[in-house]
């Protein structure tokens, strides 16, 4: 494997490779940090999203808090750190609701999608450069969002494994 690009968040290789008899050369392997994000519900039920700014649609979409896994950093421990840091919350009653490969071609991580309730209401909140907003919306109006609104893979998935996950158990509010 030849390295192509190496920054701290993403390392692209060029690898060659068999697959069926048939010689792959120079096939890019692109491998990105780890992440995790949760999907946070408060005494009513309602799920707190964050609005930030995406590079990939040049504008703020909603999305859940979440962000990279450091270095020799458990996915819980890393997802309890960025919900703090992100919004000044704290969690409680932690849950891996599942985990993915962003992409089956590709690699460049694994995400790790946890569900937990809010523990407490202090807020600490700060607008930062990435997150300009949160805000607390019903599981009815995340359903419909996620219908309405641009959003990646990884989010549209979380909102309907989420949803479904929970349907199984209670009716939608």
């Amino acid at each position: 494997m030849k390295t192509a690009y190496k920054s701290p968040f993403l390392q692209v290789y060029l690898e060659n490779f068999k697959i069926k008899k048939r010689k792959i050369n120079n096939f890019h392997k692109i491998i990105m940090n780890n992440a995790t994000m949760v999907v946070l519900e408060n005494k009513d039920n309602k799920v707190l999203i964050v609005n930030e700014y995406r590079r990939a649609f040049k504008k703020v979409v909603f999305g859940f808090p979440g962000g990279h896994i450091e270095k020799n950093e458990k996915p819980l421990t890393a997802i309890k750190r960025e919900l703090k840091e992100e919004c000044g919350y704290v969690g409680k009653n932690w849950k891996l609701l599942f985990s993915y490969t962003r992409s089956g071609s590709y690699g460049c991580g694994k995400e790790f999608v946890y569900t937990a309730k809010l523990k407490g209401e202090v807020k600490n909140f700060i607008k930062s450069e990435e997150i300009d907003t949160l805000k607390w919306i019903s599981k009815k109006q995340l359903l419909n969002l996620i219908l309405k609104k641009k959003s990646t893979a990884g989010i549209i998935s979380t909102v309907f494994y989420y949803l479904y996950k929970k349907s199984r158990f209670e009716k939608l509010k």
